[in-house]
């Protein structure tokens, strides 16, 4: 048996990915400020296409990290993992948790001894700031790592694509069906053969190192990605449109839309060669994406209360230009809590 390299050379493609993936979460959060506007108008198009055309940053994410830790060739024991994979991001969540809490309360001009202790009680229970929903999804993803691998080890690429095929039809078809006809009219019972998001993440992880072992063809991923916005942008606007309200369905992680999206995105990103100004500047923001991820909701809230919209000018341009300025304030946080003993390990 080949020996197991212990410090593998850094696979730029990945930090490519995780920088498309930050800008894309950005751009997500960004993106809802135009949600509001008048149905048909210029500016609801124009948000939703951002929208919609950035869905994939968490399934990007997933992908990711299973293209890094499904890797036979890394050396990954249990122990390493739950002592700094899944405790870093434990740490990480309930220090991110309170402190969006006590900005909240600073920001409301509410902060008092009864407040901050029912705040704490809340990140106790779990009732966190809402992008933090993706740390124990995560965490979850990482517990199940050295089963996956093991199974992924021992599969030929046959038995590989039907585990994926599995979990595509329980995890991200079924799931969205059964809430249309006929499927909706099964029994409560038959609603448990679906895979719950947490746990559909774990197929990601699984995709992502596929697509890294075998890449499909290039046009197919175009296609997939085509087909992938087509459907969410498509469905979305059409059933928007005849409920008369946003119509958030098919914006969800876990649906054909955006899976084939992620899987166009990242087949395509995935097998690129890459320049080394390239490599060094997606180095640098890949490295920074934990950090900008966790902050840049504050920055968001901070626009919000200082009258910076996607209305100050039309939103096929202010969203953009908003997620540039975000993207600069979080990376300046992250390179000033970097150098930070202690914070550097486990916050950013």
């Amino acid at each position: 048996m080949a020996e197991i390299e212990l410090r593998p050379r850094r696979e730029y493609a990945i930090d490519v990915l995780k920088a498309v993936a930050i800008v894309c979460v950005l751009t997500i959060h960004a993106s809802t400020g135009g949600y509001g506007s008048p149905i048909r108008s210029f500016d609801w198009w124009a948000s939703l296409f951002w929208g919609c055309l950035t869905r994939a940053a968490v399934p990007l994410f997933l992908m990711c990290s299973g293209a890094l830790l499904l890797d036979p060739h890394r050396r990954l024991s249990v122990k390493r993992l739950y002592t700094h994979n899944i405790w870093r991001l434990v740490v990480a969540l309930f220090c991110w948790a309170v402190f969006y809490k006590l900005y909240h309360l600073i920001e409301q001009d509410s902060l008092t001894w009864s407040r901050v202790l029912q705040a704490l009680r809340e990140v106790v229970l779990f009732n966190h700031e809402f992008h933090l929903y993706y740390i124990p999804m995560m965490i979850l993803v990482y517990i199940f790592i050295p089963v996956v691998r093991l199974v992924i080890e021992h599969a030929s690429k046959r038995q590989f694509q039907y585990l994926l095929l599995v979990w595509f039809l329980l995890g991200i078809v079924y799931p969205l069906l059964r809430h249309y006809w006929p499927l909706r009219l099964l029994p409560t019972s038959m609603s448990q053969f679906g895979l719950t998001m947490q746990y559909a993440a774990i197929g990601y992880a699984a995709a992502g190192y596929y697509l890294k072992k075998y890449p499909l063809p290039q046009r197919l991923c175009v296609l997939c990605a085509g087909l992938g916005f087509a459907i969410t942008y498509g469905m979305t606007t059409l059933l928007t449109i005849t409920h008369g309200e946003l119509y958030t369905q098919f914006l969800e992680g876990m649906t054909p839309g955006v899976c084939l999206l992620a899987i166009g995105i990242f087949g395509l990103l995935i097998q690129k060669k890459y320049g080394a100004k390239s490599c060094a500047i997606a180095a640098h923001v890949s490295k920074a994406s934990f950090c900008i991820y966790l902050v840049h909701v504050c920055f968001n809230c901070i626009f919000h209360n200082h009258g910076l919209t996607v209305s100050i000018l039309p939103c096929i341009v202010s969203i953009p230009l908003l997620v540039c300025l975000n993207f600069a304030l979080s990376y300046v946080v992250y390179l000033i809590l970097s150098h930070i003993p202690v914070v550097n390990r486990y916050l950013v």
